[in-house]
């Protein structure tokens, strides 16, 4: 519909504002987050695409904004845990293709900004978790594969390429989350993967501790 189309509009327009006005991107992120919630729930497959599309460039350039010039705290919070926050959100999805797309959107903000986090962390590792250990009424259930794989790229990233920048008190999270993958059972290529990913977090970890020795 044309006001379905106005939204969308409006969201693209949103992304390129907040990008350009670093000093009110603070005030402006919750507003973003307001339309995508709107646009994303609607109908159109098409429409909710090109929502997280724009969201997908929203949240890369917010992350290399931060690196490049300091954001105020929003409501005491860090802004780089409220950039991504919506993931989260869009992770409980009622479709299929949303939840997919927030994982996708995750593992392309890793790619370009992946070293520029740092309590931005903790949000993405309980984001990977729950993918790989979803809660249902009564207990756990089983992962969805499609997202598992999709998530199951950014586990990867992450043991390999940035556990040197992941906070000391989230580096417990980044074994919790190899573990998660290696006890699931869907997929057995990616549990046994996991299982190597849990060995290269040793070696960085007895890596870390030599160093740590030799500076003393």
């Amino acid at each position: 519909s044309a006001s379905t189309h106005a939204r969308l509009f409006a969201l693209q327009r949103l992304v390129d504002v907040v990008l350009h006005n670093v000093n009110r991107m603070p005030a402006l992120w919750p507003i973003l987050q307001g339309h995508l919630a709107e646009v994303v729930d609607n109908e159109s497959p098409t429409v909710r695409a090109a929502a997280l599309e724009a969201f997908d460039r929203a949240v890369a350039g917010a992350i290399a904004v931060c690196r490049r010039v300091p954001v105020a705290e929003q409501q005491g919070e860090p802004f780089e845990v409220v950039i991504l926050r919506p993931l989260e959100q869009l992770n409980r999805s009622y479709y299929d293709d949303v939840r997919l797309g927030a994982l996708r959107v995750l593992s392309h903000a890793l790619q370009r900004v992946g070293d520029s986090l740092t309590v931005g962390w903790h949000p993405v590792l309980a984001m990977l978790t729950a993918v790989a250990a979803p809660e249902a009424e009564g207990g756990h259930r089983e992962p969805e594969a499609a997202l598992l794989g999709v998530a199951f790229q950014s586990v990867q990233m992450i043991a390999q390429d940035y556990m040197g920048t992941v906070p000391e008190d989230g580096l417990y999270a980044c074994v919790r989350l190899a573990a998660t993958y290696a006890a699931q059972k869907v997929d057995l290529n990616i549990s046994l993967t996991a299982i190597g990913l849990m060995w290269n977090m040793a070696d960085f970890f007895g890596r870390t501790i030599n160093a740590l020795l030799l500076m003393s």
